[in-house]
């Protein structure tokens, strides 16, 4: 642009969207949020049926943090600790023993550091 072009190219109180955004028009959140409630078919157990894409985006996460997967473990549960915190936090519940193998168990079949102590 030139010089000339930058010092005139809006006057001082004179927006550079004067009609601004159409009534009607949605922004992304608003999108998304219709995208995801629409309804989509599934077939689970032989059976045809119709669920929201929410829902068929959280059975997809779930599967995926049942199968091994990580970062869809760690997602739902950074989401369940958001969303649905305990009814008294103050508790703590104890790790026993058995938890802690089958902890290592895991990290082990993962490929992870779950044998060493």
């Amino acid at each position: 642009m030139s010089e000339a072009s930058n010092r005139t190219r809006f006057k001082p109180g004179q927006s550079g969207n004067p009609t601004g955004r159409p009534k009607g028009a949605l922004g992304f959140a608003a999108i998304v949020k219709k995208l995801l409630h629409g309804k989509i078919t599934i077939t689970e157990n032989g059976r045809r049926k119709k669920i929201s894409r929410a829902e068929a985006l959280a059975h997809s996460i779930i599967k995926k943090a049942f199968s091994g997967d990580m970062k869809a473990l760690a997602f739902l549960a950074n989401f369940q600790e958001r969303h649905d915190p305990p009814d008294h936090p103050s508790e703590k519940v104890p790790v026993v023993e058995e938890d802690l193998k089958i902890i290592a168990g895991f990290l082990k079949r993962m490929g992870g550091e779950g044998g060493k102590q």
